[in-house]
């Protein structure tokens, strides 16, 4: 089997390129980075580390996901970019 790494940030801004940013509707866009920590239990999930969550106002055993969207600044509907 042969394996191919793709170059998904560059796919999805040629996605949001095409189908959703129209140049002539003067829309301004802010490219928006979050972070979401999931608590998990047990011992064999890869990632699994201690992360703060401002929520629980402790570390806690968990997951971190970070992604990337771009936000319509006129309507705050967003297009994902990338997720880490």
């Amino acid at each position: 089997m042969i394996s191919v790494e793709l170059p998904w940030s560059r796919i999805n801004l040629k996605l949001f390129q095409r189908f959703i940013w129209k140049e002539n509707t003067g829309d301004l866009y802010a490219l928006i980075g979050d972070e979401v920590i999931e608590q998990k239990a047990g011992k064999c999930t890869h990632g699994l580390r201690k992360f703060y969550s401002s929520t629980a106002k402790k570390a806690v055993n968990g997951v971190s996901f970070f992604g990337f969207s771009w936000v319509n600044l006129r309507t705050g509907k967003s297009a994902p970019v990338l997720g880490i």
